[in-house]
């Protein structure tokens, strides 16, 4: 697991965060658990955090 200091006391992990090309922007990736797969209707969630930038992106899924 790898993790991310944004503060002396802020650290996050950023295993849920992929890149879909060498280029291109951070998504969120986390998969749902299996008893709530039919509450929500899917097995994963993910989403474009619309930045390059690792510092931001380790920040955004925490405003969700």
């Amino acid at each position: 697991m790898t993790f991310f200091r944004l503060s002396s006391t802020v650290v996050v992990t950023v295993s849920h965060l992929k890149k879909r090309s060498p280029t291109g922007p951070y998504w969120f990736n986390r998969g749902v658990p299996k008893d709530l797969v039919s509450v929500v209707g899917k097995t994963s969630i993910q989403f474009s955090l619309k930045t390059r930038d690792l510092r931001l992106a380790a920040r955004l899924p925490l405003q969700f």
